[in-house]
């Protein structure tokens, strides 16, 4: 028999050897043989090994892990019951010694041979958070909601179609070092026909915002990360500036290898010029998303590079950097999302969205799994439960719900727990405004000044493809606000994926500003129909609030578009500024768009 460990944490872990026994007498361990032996009569309370119908205890009386060793003498031929429950942080590694081979049987009797933990109570379960839903109103012209703004500009190449998948953090970044000449970094995956050398490259591009503001021709370059890596979009390369002032970007392929590739600027404050690209399989499984955020104050203060992704499991894992991105090694495993139902093809897989504070903790949006997934209560089967949408904070390599509880108190031992432990904060089936929601996705989440987070998901009203809604969701000392923000509109692109909306996204330096990409009226959800095209196309808008976001003003950015206006994404800059950056143009699906990148500035 290989060797098992079970590593119970808070949650409760059970090995079931089975048996048919009636519980007499309890037996804890207390090790004064010093041996693993579960035989050693000395190693049991009373000086007495369990026999059937026992209770063994695990008291958490020997610090650290624990190899315990077993024969066929142990429990006669029937077996033995062993439950763990309770705190003990340890691992518990069980041996056959016997030199063969021995099946192991799992039973569910209550009369068996069990061996548990000190009771821990449960945790108390969190108070649901109300959801506020408030008419919006919609003024007619930008300068209503802002002081000044640019006009709408091109920062990608017109022979280099572009585009980006929204799991990757953070997309877009503004090195402001220098005040007065803030540089804006995004990048994107190149869409070109099959035999180009432009297929599938990994861009960079670069912008010098004064350029924008000022009125004169862009100052803007472009800069190729990798070469024909991959035509899909899920390649997108997220960036982090570094304390020396250069710049960490991440990237991968679609979960076709294990490898997250890196690459660090030559300079500080230059887009420039790289150094060559390094890659890291220490990974865990294939991968897909890189999310790099640096939190100054952890591992011990030194400082650490966080960067999660998806991999093993197809769950959300991460790797670690003590270098700032120089090299990384395997950091754990964040969620292990629950299997729709035994065998099924699809799903186990939890959306992740990450965001750093700067200093110790990271913040998670989560889902149940990919929307389309649906499944029954007790997960046998197809059913009416979809995603519903989760909040916690990873800190101290533990997993906390919003109120503090610990959900996983060691994120390196590679056994997770699934997102159903972490706050719920808009849970599936939720009537708002007189639908259900249903079939959650999350599009954003970020920090305030304070290093809470803010965020924004959707859902499907009533479970209409064509009817999605735009929640908002911001912590503070008072606890969530979680409130109706926008229509969305329907999807768009392909029909595999009927929750592929335009997006929607918040100013991080600027909280209660938000934009949207949406083919509906933000406020009224009459179908947005182009005067161009005679289609539904997506436009996008800016939404303000003067109360924290219970309600909302919209204006207009894009009106009467030839094409849609998708994925906007804000990097955070300065109070009272925003650069707004999004795809312009066709997307049929991931690996097939005419999207270029254009933006605007906007002062408020």
């Amino acid at each position: 028999m290989k060797p098992s460990s079970i590593i119970p944490g808070t949650a409760t872990a059970t090995l079931l050897l089975a048996a048919t026994l009636t519980a007499q007498s309890i037996r804890t361990w207390d090790g004064d043989a010093a041996t693993s032996s579960f035989l050693d009569a000395a190693n049991w309370s009373d000086d007495t090994v369990p026999v059937a119908g026992d209770t063994a205890r695990w008291n958490d009386n020997a610090g650290g892990n624990l190899s315990l060793t077993f024969n066929a003498n142990l429990g006669g031929t029937s077996g033995f019951l062993m439950r763990i429950t309770g705190s003990q942080a340890g691992s518990i590694t069980l041996t056959n010694d016997s030199g063969v081979s021995r099946d192991i049987r799992f039973a569910d009797s209550a009369s068996a041979f069990i061996m548990d933990a000190p009771i821990v109570p449960p945790p108390v379960p969190e108070p649901a958070i109300p959801v506020i839903s408030n008419p919006g109103q919609m003024v007619a012209t930008l300068g209503e909601l802002a002081a000044s703004y640019s006009t709408v500009f091109q920062l990608g190449d017109t022979d280099r179609p572009g585009a980006w998948c929204w799991f990757q953090d953070e997309r877009v970044i503004v090195d402001a070092s220098n005040p007065n000449a803030p540089v804006l970094l995004t990048g994107a995956v190149t869409y070109a026909a099959t035999g180009s050398d432009k297929r599938g490259d990994v861009d960079l591009y670069w912008l010098q915002l004064n350029s924008v503001t000022s009125g004169g021709p862009l100052v803007r370059g472009r800069f190729e990360l990798d070469d024909r890596m991959e035509m899909d979009d899920h390649g997108s390369p997220a960036f982090m500036i570094r304390p020396d002032g250069r710049y960490l970007v991440t990237w991968s392929k679609h979960g076709s290898d294990s490898l997250v590739r890196s690459r660090v600027s030559t300079n500080p404050g230059d887009p420039t010029s790289w150094m060559p690209t390094r890659t890291t399989s220490d990974t865990g499984g294939g991968v897909t998303y890189t999310n790099p955020n640096f939190l100054a104050e952890a591992n011990n203060g030194a400082g650490v590079v966080f960067n999660g992704i998806r991999s093993q499991g197809f769950d959300s894992n991460f790797i670690l950097s003590d270098d700032l991105g120089e090299t990384w090694r395997y950091g754990g495993r964040v969620l292990d999302a629950l299997d729709p139902w035994p065998d099924s093809n699809d799903g186990g897989r939890a959306y992740v969205k990450y965001a750093g504070d700067g200093k110790t903790k990271i913040h998670i949006f989560s889902t149940d799994d990919h929307p389309r997934v649906n499944f029954n209560e007790d997960r046998t089967a197809p059913g009416d439960l979809l995603n519903s949408i989760y909040y916690g904070y990873i800190e101290n390599n533990q997993l906390h719900r919003s109120d503090g509880h610990v959900v996983d108190a060691n994120l390196g031992d590679n056994v997770a727990v699934p997102p159903t432990l972490l706050t719920t904060l808009l849970k599936d089936g939720t009537v708002v405004g007189g639908a259900a929601m249903r079939r959650g996705w999350q599009l954003c989440v970020s920090t305030d000044d304070a290093g809470e987070p803010v965020g924004i998901f959707q859902f499907r009203a009533d479970d209409n493809k064509d009817d999605h809604r735009y929640f908002y969701a911001r912590r503070s000392e008072g606890g969530w606000l979680v409130s109706f923000l926008a229509y969305g509109g329907d999807n768009f692109g392909g029909s595999s994926e009927l929750d592929y909306t335009g997006l929607a996204v918040v100013d991080p330096a600027n909280p209660d500003v938000v934009f949207i990409s949406t083919s509906s009226d933000p406020v009224t959800n009459a179908p947005l129909i182009s005067s161009a095209t005679g289609n539904r196309q997506n436009e996008i808008f800016m939404g303000k609030t003067s109360n924290g976001g219970s309600s909302w003003t919209w204006v207009a950015l894009t009106k009467n578009s030839a094409t849609d206006n998708l994925r906007p994404i804000v990097p955070r800059w300065t109070l009272g500024k925003s650069v707004v950056l999004w795809m312009q143009g066709n997307y049929p699906s991931f690996y097939t768009y005419s999207t270029k990148i254009v933006g605007q500035v906007i002062v408020h």
